[in-house]
């Protein structure tokens, strides 16, 4: 599944639809996924190994949280998870909390899987305006576009310049960064 359709690709280029903009816009995903936000977006099972510190405390590094499915802390799992005397979590920060427990001090001794990310139906439009943005970009760098992404502007033979858009709109690279994974 992709963040945005190509339907919505191809309207910002007044285009009809094309195979290849769905590989477009998976690029623009990846780069923002990969090498901005450092987490993805769209909602999937995540499995984490991490190494416990002897607190009741532990950050998941994908958010939002929406399910805790199991937690293991040194090859024993951990009773009821959907159990608030047992487990909470803050699903926006990934905060998880044992209420009756502690994740022991060790390497890689906890393994949690649970469920980040968002719906299509509640994805935010700022991610999704940066995606769509980002797939402009990168369309107009491809021989469809004319590799004209790098100009500032053009000499047109009848007179006069083109603009091309060279990088994402400020306001929206600010309104992307709230959604960067904070690395502690």
């Amino acid at each position: 599944m992709s963040i945005i359709a190509k339907a919505d690709l191809a309207a910002a280029l007044k285009m009809t639809a094309s195979d290849y903009m769905t590989t477009v816009i998976a690029r623009a995903q990846s780069i923002l996924e990969d090498g901005f936000w450092k987490r993805k977006m769209e909602s999937a099972s995540v499995t984490e190994t991490r190494s416990g510190d002897g607190t009741s405390v532990m950050f998941l590094r994908q958010t939002p949280v929406t399910a805790i499915t199991s937690i293991t802390i040194d090859d024993a799992a951990v009773s009821d998870v959907t159990d608030t005397d047992y487990v909470r979590y803050n699903g926006n920060n990934g905060m998880l909390m044992l209420m009756q427990n502690t994740f022991t001090d060790d390497f890689q001794n906890v393994t949690i899987v649970y469920t980040a990310g968002y719906s299509a139906d509640d994805m935010p439009d700022a991610i999704k305006q940066a995606v769509l943005e980002l797939a402009l970009i990168l369309w107009h760098d491809t021989g469809e576009g004319h590799g004209r992404t790098g100009l500032k502007s053009e000499n047109n033979p009848e007179g006069g310049t083109q603009s091309y858009l060279r990088r994402m709109n400020p306001d929206t690279l600010a309104a992307a960064k709230r959604f960067k994974r904070i690395s502690l």
